[in-house]
């Protein structure tokens, strides 16, 4: 028996697999996918705090470039610049960053099993491949994809694009967004959806009774 089985091998899951290990229980992940970090989940927009708690220096390969600026855009045209270089932001590789944690969470004798979809998930065990499997705890990390199959009001679907250009900032963020922002910089939500331009690369928020937010991450 384990002590932990943990379904999901997403960052989530990775994190948990690799503090939960790093105290010397017995950990098992399962991730559907054959490959960690793959496909890529989100955008890589953190700080450079963020990365410190979780132990990491800063000075990793996965970071990839810093942002010192940033612009939001209303619907209406109305932009809002900002200095964030004291914010220490940073865009990271998604991919290389999760394959870092995993390789964390096995150096601390995480057990971690690719291409393996769980089917049925209770209270002390799990079901994979016709095989049961229990553990004294179970963590459900499935994310946005386990919560689609369980229920579909409120959940608003994505799309994403990756557009490679010279003309684009390495160092700034631009974000567009479903609100109107005042002379004052408040910002005002509205019901309204904006269409982006399409030579960025735009997602939508995965959160539940979110008013479609829309954002742009550029690429050099």
């Amino acid at each position: 028996m384990q002590d932990v089985i943990i379904v999901g091998g997403g960052l989530t899951g990775l994190l948990v697999a690799r503090e939960v290990a790093k105290e010397g229980f017995k950990v098992k992940v399962f991730e559907e996918d054959l490959e960690i970090g793959r496909p890529e989940k989100c955008d890589g927009l953190v700080s450079l705090r963020a990365l410190r708690e979780l132990g990491f220096t800063g000075n990793e390969k996965f970071i990839k470039n810093k942002i010192k600026k940033a612009s939001i855009f209303s619907p209406d045209g109305f932009e809002l610049c900002i200095d964030s270089e004291k914010q220490e932001v940073v865009v990271i590789d998604r991919s290389l960053f999760d394959k870092e944690i995993a390789r964390q969470a096995t150096d601390y004798g995480a057990e971690i099993n690719l291409g393996s979809k769980v089917q049925i998930i209770e209270e002390d065990k799990v079901k994979i491949k016709g095989e049961v499997i229990k553990g004294k705890y179970i963590v459900d990390a499935r994310g946005c994809k386990a919560l689609v199959n369980y229920r579909r009001e409120g959940v608003i679907l994505a799309g994403k694009y990756e557009i490679y250009g010279k003309w684009f900032e390495r160092d700034k963020v631009e974000y567009w967004g479903d609100f109107k922002l005042s002379s004052k910089g408040k910002i005002i939500f509205s019901r309204r959806c904006c269409r982006p331009n399409k030579t960025y690369h735009c997602w939508r928020n995965l959160y539940w009774g979110c008013r479609s937010p829309i954002g742009f991450k550029m690429y050099n």
